[in-house]
């Protein structure tokens, strides 16, 4: 059996961070990284508390890492996201409501604000139709709708809807205005629409509009 004074050593050596030795054993001295962490023992406390501790951080540090890890993961998700939707269609969007000012210009004619334009545009994918009224002189006409496609330059190409292309109108000094073509390009937040006519005493006429969204 032990006696006290063993008892009292034990006792002293684990309070310490140190190891139980039976009595009249040498203790051997620490070196190298035993010494290190024998220094850092005895200057944190106990052991079982340098434990919990180590324990209690080594837990923070997991948490951290894997709230860390779900940030990742979600920003991850959301650049993906952000990546499908630019590269899902490789035509413009020029789905919107656009305005603006037309200009009558033509052979025999100089350049003179008109009216106004305004054209709205619902697109899917490369199919667009366009909804058109226009101001002429402070008269206000809602012209057919026309159906086309864009291509991936934003140039519309009509297929269907508005006018048939051989409607003429009268104009009382320019006599029968007939349409000959008609041009929609849609760059950024703009679109430029041109129409050319040939006329009975006015040479050919152009009428042009920049429209912006």
């Amino acid at each position: 059996m032990a006696h006290a004074g063993s008892l009292a050593e034990y006792n002293s050596s684990v309070t310490g961070g140190g190891v139980a030795t039976s009595p009249g054993v040498n203790k051997p001295e620490p070196s190298g990284d035993c010494a290190r962490v024998q220094s850092t023992c005895s200057q944190n406390g106990p052991a079982p508390m340098r434990v919990t501790a180590r324990r209690t951080q080594l837990a923070h540090c997991s948490v951290r890492f894997k709230i860390a890890l779900t940030t990742f993961a979600v920003a991850s998700l959301i650049v993906l996201g952000a990546c499908d939707d630019m590269v899902s269609s490789p035509y413009p969007d020029v789905a919107g409501t656009y305005t603006g000012t037309t200009i009558m210009d033509g052979t025999l004619i100089d350049p003179v604000e008109i009216g106004t334009m305004r054209i709205k545009v619902v697109q899917s994918g490369s199919q667009v139709t366009v909804s058109t009224t226009t101001t002429f002189f402070g008269e206000s006409v809602d012209l057919p709708d026309i159906t086309g496609e864009i291509n991936k330059t934003g140039f519309f190409t009509a297929t269907g809807g508005g006018f048939s292309g051989d409607e003429s109108f009268r104009d009382p000094v320019c006599g029968a205005l007939t349409p000959r073509s008609a041009t929609l390009s849609f760059s950024g937040r703009t679109a430029r629409w041109i129409e050319y006519y040939t006329t009975d005493f006015c040479g050919e006429i152009l009428f042009s509009t920049n429209l912006s969204r």
